[in-house]
Parts: C-alpha cells; structure tokens; sequence
C-alpha cells in the first residue's frame, strides 16, 4: 500500500511494525474487520495487529503493551 511507502522511511532497518485500526467504537460504520485487520499486518510482515479507540480510550493499554514487547 502506498501509506506504507510513507512510513518505512522513518522505520529503523527490520524495525518491528505494528498496525493500528482506530475508531472500533463506531463498529456500525466499520469498513475493515478485525480479521480482514489481522490478514493484512501478516501479509505486510507487521509483528501485530490491533484495534483501538481515541474517543473511548478501549484498547490503547493493550496496543502499548504490544509496542513494548
């Protein structure tokens, strides 16, 4: 994807990536499932996939925690 091509720039050489789907509060106006989600950080060679909330902060920690690993 050409976002990608965006960020591998500012990624260190073999840099773990993580993918970030935002938004999961508004679950009626998902475009992206979890698992369409899930498929495409593995097909990327991105380490994890997960989805979060800025507005209800749900699944912030957990994305963190995967950062961090």
């Amino acid at each position: 994807p050409q976002w990608l091509d965006h960020v591998k720039p500012f990624a260190k050489i073999r840099a773990p990536l993580l993918l970030v789907g935002n938004k999961m509060d508004l679950e009626n106006d998902r475009q992206v499932t979890a698992v369409q989600g899930q498929h495409l950080a593995q097909a990327l060679g991105f380490f994890a996939f997960g989805e979060t909330s800025a507005k209800t902060k749900q699944g912030i920690a957990d994305i963190v925690q995967q950062a961090l690993r």
